[in-house]
């Protein structure tokens, strides 16, 4: 007997829950941002909300239904999703009798014989949104895990941790069936916490940081420091190109700046001291923050991880924000690097980030002042790099831009 294709998918909203009266604007962000997902597969599927969640009508090219999922597995503000099955409601039934040999109870056995595999455990787990009913969730749950046990192959049943669970979920005009349930990115949609530049290096931290704000809400765009002088094409290319454009799956939409290194490099050329590093990450968030004002975005994004290398003490750090006119944002503060390469293989930038590449950081990061004072890079940069207004306008108007959409160069 054929298992009933899935009709629907049915998606549940994670921060959405806590936002009050802000939830319904939430809701509609979210539901236009898996249409838009959707259409640019070319899936014209209707995306509603039902009963409290989202549900995506599947009305034709069932076969590219692993794609849809794979695509909604990426997109912020997704708990956890399913295909099932939608069936009438059927809860005139009075009898036991009746349930089993209803739609749903037939079609429950079909699914449980289709998921079978030798040697194991199963369970069914049946939600009610019913105001009322003749029978209560235990006995359902009963009621179905035995006829599984007496009408298909499946031989034992664990409540605790089941090999395949058989969920039913009741409504007042339909009810739910699926087995498989897909945890998503989680956090809030894309573009409803503002927006904000994250400065992205070809490293392993930065994009991960990028991540993490975009899964928080925020609209990313991103500011990377080229070594020389690059093209277009060239810099889409370079595993910082690579690693904008994957993010965009994540950021649905993403703007990566390559801006040049060479006009701060030729302004501090000199005596090395120690403090070069410093200076130029203080030149880079000067830089960040007028790109940020031009791109109307209210705060900067950062890879450091507290000590993780000399540059990032908290001496340092604080040397840092003293020259920041914008809030920054380290989501990666206190995590130490493992935790970090975890969080890098789980979205899938690790690989990139670890291609041979320099960027300016490591060029200049030799000996790096571990301690440095504000006061005391105030006074460099007025000896050093007198100029940094001008020279943050010229970094600025010699940069290249790119484009990327769920993760395909866009424009």
């Amino acid at each position: 007997m054929t298992c009933n294709p899935p009709n629907l998918i049915a998606v549940n909203g994670a921060d959405l829950v806590l936002k009050g009266r802000n939830r319904a604007q939430f809701e509609s962000r979210l539901r236009q941002q898996i249409a838009g997902r959707l259409k640019h597969l070319g899936l014209h599927w209707p995306v509603r909300r039902v009963s409290g969640r989202i549900i995506v009508d599947i009305t034709g090219e069932r076969e590219r239904l692993d794609e849809a999922l794979a695509a909604l597995g990426e997109i912020p503000g997704i708990a956890s999703y399913f295909p099932a099955v939608a069936f009438p409601a059927e809860w005139a039934a009075t009898s036991e009798q009746d349930l089993l040999g209803g739609t749903l109870g037939r079609a429950l056995l079909e699914l449980a014989r289709h998921e079978h595999r030798p040697g194991a455990r199963f369970a069914v787990r049946v939600v009610r949104h019913l105001p009322d009913a003749t029978v209560s969730t235990q006995s359902l749950e009963r009621l179905w895990g035995a006829a599984i046990l007496e009408q298909t192959d499946w031989e034992g049943v664990d409540l605790s941790r089941p090999d395949c669970t058989f969920h039913i979920a009741l409504y007042p005009d339909q009810a739910l069936l699926y087995s498989h349930k897909m945890k998503g990115v989680g956090g809030l949609p894309a573009g409803s916490s503002g927006r904000v530049v994250s400065l992205l290096s070809g490293g392993i931290d930065s994009p991960v940081a990028a991540y993490l704000m975009a899964r928080r809400g925020c609209a990313v765009e991103c500011l990377h420091f080229s070594a020389s002088y690059v093209d277009r094409d060239r810099a889409a290319d370079t595993p910082v190109g690579k690693l904008a454009r994957h993010l965009s799956r994540y950021t649905q939409s993403l703007t990566l700046h390559v801006a040049p290194y060479v006009p701060f490099d030729l302004a501090l050329a000199g005596k090395q001291d120690g403090y070069e590093l410093m200076l130029f990450r203080r030149f880079m968030l000067r830089t960040a923050a007028a790109l940020a004002r031009r791109r109307r975005a209210a705060a900067l994004v950062t890879g450091d991880s507290l000590s993780q290398v000399a540059s990032q003490t908290l001496d340092n750090l604080v040397a840092l924000d003293a020259a920041a006119t914008l809030p920054i944002f380290r989501p990666l503060i206190g995590l130490n690097k493992q935790e970090i390469i975890s969080w890098a293989r789980s979205i899938g930038t690790y690989e990139t980030s670890i291609e041979p590449y320099k960027d300016c950081c490591a060029l200049i990061g030799r000996r790096p002042k571990t301690r440095a004072h504000a006061d005391r890079l105030d006074a460099l940069e007025a000896e050093r790099v007198p100029e940094h207004e001008r020279l943050v306008d010229t970094v600025l108007d010699e940069s290249v831009t790119l484009k990327f959409e769920f993760g395909e160069p866009a424009g």
